[in-house]
């Protein structure tokens, strides 16, 4: 049984429709970006606090030492997952669930970039 885009499916999804075997392997890859993009927006919100909060810690916040770029990548890489995930589970083709995870990726830096701290 193929999907259409001529990659063989495994097993059945929502509905009898067929999931491709590429669709079922970026999914742990989605995961993995949502679970460190996760991590690394709680460390950041935990560093900013330290660092604003506990005096002769203001090296620990990641606004001075990574900026808007940090910033772009936390809010890229929690896009990137969630937008992925989104898209696999929603049934899009493997191929444009890539575009719509990069499409997500490149959505959250925009509003990271734009409604940031220094976006004033």
């Amino acid at each position: 049984m193929t999907d259409g885009f001529g990659t063989r499916s495994t097993k059945p999804k929502r509905g009898g429709e067929p999931i491709s075997v590429y669709a079922e392997a970026m999914v742990p890859v989605y995961a993995i970006a949502l679970f460190v993009g996760f991590l690394m927006l709680l460390a950041w919100i935990v560093g900013v606090a330290v660092g604003t909060w506990v005096d002769g810690w203001e090296f620990a916040d990641p606004e001075r030492r990574f900026g808007a770029v940090g910033r772009s990548t936390v809010a890229g890489v929690v896009g990137f997952g969630m937008a992925g995930m989104s898209a696999s589970f929603g049934g899009w083709p493997p191929v444009l669930a890539v575009v719509g995870a990069l499409a997500g990726a490149a959505a959250m830096v925009v509003v990271a970039r734009v409604f940031g701290p220094d976006a004033a």
